[in-house]
């Protein structure tokens, strides 16, 4: 099953807009120990009241698995040896 995640991380970084634009989770500030409460809080009701505040999109998750990563840079790989043949 997918769970939200939270990262303790510069919210505006790379880490922040990946959680964004899979709907994965949140990252937070190290320094914001108020929001970092704020979102175990809410991950934390959502489990009680079974519901999800985020979406999780699995096909933009899935596009970040080792595995498709692989067989993205597999076929870049077969792109450029194809090339030079």
């Amino acid at each position: 099953a997918m769970r939200p995640l939270i990262a303790i991380a510069p919210p505006n970084g790379a880490i922040g807009e990946l959680l964004r634009e899979t709907d994965a989770g949140e990252a937070v500030a190290q320094s914001d120990i108020p929001g970092q409460m704020r979102i175990i809080q809410k991950i934390y009701n959502d489990w009680q009241s079974g519901t999800q505040s985020f979406e999780m999109n699995p096909k933009q998750i899935l596009q970040y698995e080792r595995r498709e990563a692989t067989r993205k840079l597999a076929q870049l790989f077969n792109t450029l040896t194809a090339h030079k043949a």
